[in-house]
């Protein structure tokens, strides 16, 4: 099931999406920077132990003020954390259960559509 935005909302993640297996939710390909260049997502799926997976997702850094804001309460549904990998691009990394991942993931998609719309109309 993919995330769903609000109508009156752009979705900055692509159309093109693919399934990532052990936590049963479709991520976009690519996410869209402020400026509308695709950064693609190399979605990394690491399972940890039996109930643990790590899910690692690239964004542009764009949205590093808006996550990092966003990270202490991403922290009360699954260990969450940030870091630059390159000049533009930042991996957000999402530890715990199927459950526990899926419901961090929707809400850390809804606020990068939130940062890019609140964005773009600027």
């Amino acid at each position: 099931i993919p995330p769903q935005v609000r109508k009156q909302y752009k979705d900055p993640g692509s159309d093109e999406t693919q399934l990532v297996e052990s936590i049963k939710i479709q991520i976009p390909v690519f996410y869209k920077d402020i400026k509308d260049k695709l950064v693609p997502t190399n979605v990394t799926d690491t399972r940890i132990d039996v109930n643990t997976t790590k899910i690692s997702i690239n964004v542009s850094k764009d949205y590093q003020i808006e996550m990092t804001m966003k990270v202490p309460m991403l922290n009360t549904v699954c260990r969450t954390s940030c870091k630059e990998l390159t000049a533009g691009v930042m991996t957000v990394s999402f530890t715990g259960t199927m459950t526990q991942i899926r419901q961090a993931f929707l809400l850390f998609h809804s606020a990068i559509v939130e940062d890019y719309n609140r964005r773009k109309v600027k």
